[in-house]
């Protein structure tokens, strides 16, 4: 694993744009004050900016974290707008799994258009859940979508969970 200080002596990041710059070189088609890192697709899908140092990729977004905090973060890196790609110190925050969760995009098969509510054809009711906790039943998409809504507040849900946003 590399260090802190071994990936200041390699490159400079820039906390307000996410990049990482070349200060050091040992390949021709790599070159000092180049802009490092290549898009990779990560678990799902998603696209993220990869970095190979000595032979070994990392993900731009947890060598941030390295950079600034001196450590890789115990669990995971959210980015906070979604965008896998941009690793601006302030869209970036270290979380538990469960949090990463909790600021996931609205899902390709949702048919309701908001998260953890959809129609019950056998009750003709819209149902409303989180975590795997039935909300209850409802007669519009309304009142199920501010129950739901009202539970992702209670259970600290990002305020972007659920909007549309590239993978």
């Amino acid at each position: 694993m590399i260090t802190q200080s071994e990936l200041k002596e390699l490159f400079h990041y820039c906390e307000l744009t996410g990049d990482f710059i070349r200060l050091k070189t040992n390949n021709n088609r790599l070159k000092v004050g180049q802009v490092a890192g290549y898009p990779k697709k990560g678990i799902g899908g998603k696209l993220y900016i990869s970095i190979r140092i000595n032979r070994k990729d990392y993900f731009a977004h947890r060598l941030a974290w390295l950079y600034v905090h001196g450590e890789f973060p115990a669990e995971e890196i959210d980015h906070l707008d979604g965008c896998g790609i941009n690793n601006k110190l302030s869209n970036i925050r270290a979380v538990s799994l469960a949090d990463n969760h909790k600021n996931r995009r609205k899902q390709a098969n949702n048919s309701s258009g908001l998260c953890g509510v959809w129609w019950d054809k056998r009750r003709s009711k819209w149902m409303s859940a989180i975590h795997h906790i039935y909300l209850g039943s409802f007669d519009n998409i309304f009142a199920a979508a501010c129950a739901r809504k009202s539970a992702e507040r209670f259970h600290g849900y990002h305020k972007n969970h659920g909007s549309e946003r590239p993978l």
